[in-house]
């Protein structure tokens, strides 16, 4: 199973901001602080159990994306690698279109084996 990574590319404004945490949780400044390193702002595992949870979130973040013209990286890494350690980043990056694609992709999948 892979692992969904986002990372902010800069800054972003404080509408922005106000969002995403609204979205993720956790503290303010912790959440700024995170963008202002480059690192994620996100790191899960999405098949894990909680998909329909994570699938949700994901959908907001990529909704929250496209309205504030937010400039991001994101990756799906392959089990076992995470953001800090992985050798695979540009081999595992991918763009909003292919995150929704993957989401549509699994709902089916998840639809497929409820009804069988």
């Amino acid at each position: 199973m892979s692992s969904i990574v986002i990372v902010f590319r800069e800054k972003c404004d404080v509408g922005v901001l106000r969002d995403l945490h609204k979205l993720i949780g956790g503290s303010l400044s912790q959440t700024l602080e995170v963008i202002k390193k480059g690192k994620p702002v996100i790191e899960m595992e999405l098949f894990d159990g909680k998909y329909d949870e994570k699938a949700d979130l994901l959908r907001n973040l990529i909704a929250l994306f496209k309205r504030g013209g937010v400039s991001i990286d994101i990756y799906e890494l392959p089990s076992g690698q995470n953001f800090e350690t992985s050798s695979l980043l540009n081999e595992s990056r991918i763009n909003l279109k292919t995150l929704e694609n993957i989401l549509v992709a699994s709902d089916d999948e998840f639809e497929r084996q409820l009804n069988s």
